[in-house]
């Protein structure tokens, strides 16, 4: 027999880079989802207003300053905002 006719089953076993890419693809959800959950959790008090941050209704704390704050993504039925102006 010639060596033509000899296969060489290595050479055709599917290659293993597919789990190369759903490892990067799981990989990327992931970060999306926590972008997403962190910038969904910003919010911004803007100058002369007060942000009052409540959770199941009672008041935890209330915003004075000005800038980006943050509210707590943890509690199941999240936190209500409530814009008071303040015309001086």
């Amino acid at each position: 027999m010639s060596d033509e006719n000899i296969v060489d089953l290595n050479e055709r076993r599917p290659s293993d880079e597919w789990r190369k890419y759903v490892k990067l693809g799981a990989i990327a959800i992931i970060l999306i989802a926590l972008l997403a959950t962190i910038i969904s959790n910003l919010f911004i008090v803007e100058q002369g207003e007060y942000k009052v941050v409540r959770q199941f209704g009672e008041v935890v704390r209330i915003e004075d300053e000005p800038g980006l704050s943050y509210k707590n993504p943890i509690h199941p039925n999240g936190i209500n905002f409530t814009e008071i102006s303040i015309n001086l």
